[in-house]
């Protein structure tokens, strides 16, 4: 894209596969209600019943067809095979293609924004990302540190660590500079699940950590609060992470504390009530009963 002014064109996005519908919605009406100005683009599976999420969220939001090489897919099945904590980052396997197919997306937006916000659906949101747009630069990389999360359960579970550098973030919600990735390419993706198909824990966000270790800048933890944070009780969050086994629709019960934040996931639900099943509703209200014990 030629460029006739100093202007910084920014955007947001995300992935949405056929199995994450409801989330996403929730996600992306939560983004949306606090991000009204941030042109948003959500990714998706050509062929895929798009009917609710653009009856859903359609409004201002631009979608986009992506889709991952089938011959590249294979690789998908044999990743963090043999190791013990791969389970906890992807609990799905399924999710193996949309973390491909995002890093597919952002592969275009890197030619036509400067500035590209990513963000994970398994998220809600509680504030505006205005400010940190306005941070950041198109030569840096900005998210949430995970790194002090990742020594401990790489020394725990005597795990080989692949990523070395002091820097890790999670790419929960990631801003990148267009200029720090230009050289993003699917295929230095796949290169890298060949190379460490057994020393994998978060297929993705261990690729940006590994390849673009020089270019990350940390932010504060407001942005993605996490509960594998020791200090996520202290965090007033503008974007909730549900990260790993810990999603208020799954079959794990709320950590320790983490009930508030269940609580208003189920508030967040409630407000897109006409889109949501029962069977969604009755699973998340479930957990938060649990966690009020």
């Amino acid at each position: 894209m030629q460029r006739c002014s100093p202007m910084i064109y920014k955007c947001a996005c995300c992935y949405v596969d056929a199995n994450y519908i409801e989330p996403a919605i929730v996600s992306i009406n939560s983004f949306r209600r606090f991000n009204p100005n941030i042109h948003l683009i959500v990714g998706y599976e050509s062929g895929m019943n798009l009917d609710l999420l653009f009856a859903a969220v359609g409004k201002d939001v631009e979608f986009r067809a992506i889709d991952v090489p089938n011959h590249q897919i294979v690789i998908f099945s044999e990743v963090g095979k043999n190791n013990r904590l791969f389970s906890l980052f992807v609990p799905d396997r399924r999710a193996m293609s949309a973390y491909a197919a995002r890093i597919m997306l952002l592969s275009e937006l890197k030619n036509e924004f400067d500035v590209i916000l990513n963000f994970d659906l398994d998220t809600i949101f509680c504030g505006s990302l205005n400010r940190l747009l306005q941070e950041c630069t198109p030569a840096e990389i900005s998210g949430v540190s995970e790194r002090d999360n990742r020594n401990r359960w790489m020394t725990k579970l005597n795990l080989k660590e692949i990523i070395t550098s002091d820097s890790y973030i999670n790419t929960g919600l990631v801003v990148y500079g267009a200029n720090a990735i230009q050289d993003l390419s699917i295929y230095d993706y796949f290169d890298f699940l060949k190379k460490y198909l057994d020393d994998i824990y978060c297929p993705e966000q261990d690729f940006i950590n590994y390849r673009y270790s020089e270019k990350i800048r940390n932010i504060p933890a407001s942005y993605n609060l996490m509960f594998t944070d020791r200090n996520y009780r202290c965090v007033s969050p503008v974007m909730i992470h549900f990260v790993g086994l810990f999603k208020p629709w799954s079959d794990s019960r709320a950590i320790d504390g983490a009930d508030y934040y269940f609580g208003k996931y189920l508030s967040e639900v409630r407000k897109n009530a006409e889109f949501i099943t029962d069977e969604f509703v009755k699973k998340i209200q479930r957990n938060v009963n649990f966690s009020n014990l």
